[in-house]
């Protein structure tokens, strides 16, 4: 998937089509990184579209993964209480609950110029289509 660079709502539009499209064929689907806004946009850009992770992104993705019953990995422009900014990935359960959200540590490039680093931390989650144990 190519996002349309600064199209938050096209680039939605165009995943929720693909969540429709793969209903009978994926039980899990994945999104790349910076999907909904591009990547090459400048750090005011990326302050502006940054969102909460109960945001306008992660809300209708909650409510397609539940209305079709898919476990989906999110990623998304994150900015926390403090106003720091994240490349950031919700995982979503298939009842639209999130399950869990990471923050990117690994920066590189220019995104160390842009974005705050995550912890360091390589959880597990439990989803509906597997299980850690």
């Amino acid at each position: 998937m190519t996002p349309i660079m600064n199209h938050v709502d096209a680039n939605l539009k165009r995943g929720i089509q693909f969540i429709r499209q793969a209903e009978q064929e994926a039980d899990l689907i994945v999104f790349p990184e910076l999907w909904t806004t591009g990547y090459y946009l400048s750090k005011e850009a990326f302050y502006e579209l940054a969102e909460s992770r109960y945001g306008n992104t992660i809300t209708l993705i909650r409510e397609e993964a539940a209305r079709y019953g898919k476990v989906i990995i999110c990623p998304f422009v994150e900015k926390d209480e403090q106003g720091k900014v994240y490349i950031s990935v919700a995982i979503i359960d298939s009842d639209g609950s999130i399950t869990g959200v990471v923050r990117k540590s690994l920066l590189w490039g220019r995104e160390q110029t842009i974005f705050s680093k995550g912890e360091i931390s390589y959880p597990a989650f439990n989803t509906a289509g597997g299980n850690n144990r």
